[in-house]
């Protein structure tokens, strides 16, 4: 289980150091939409999933795939 942000958690299972490089993107992205937005967005469970789902099958595309299974959870504004 690893918390991203103020609204959503993600587990995973399979390889621990594909989910730990995970972390690590998600730290990345985090910290890029809050140096370069200006306003108060902050990314909830529906964003996080929709960029993991694009960058899972991304590797997975170039037979680089991470080895894991994620679900994600969470809830901004009353939505799941």
């Amino acid at each position: 289980m690893h918390a991203v942000g103020s609204y959503t958690v993600i587990g995973a299972g399979g390889d621990m150091s594909d989910f730990q490089q995970i972390q690590r993107i998600l730290e990345d992205l985090l910290i890029e939409e809050e140096t370069t937005r200006d306003n108060e967005h902050k990314l909830g469970p529906g964003e996080i999933h929709e960029f993991l789902a694009r960058m899972m099958y991304r590797r997975r595309s170039k037979f680089d795939p991470l080895w894991n299974t994620l679900i994600v959870a969470g809830m901004k504004d009353g939505e799941k």
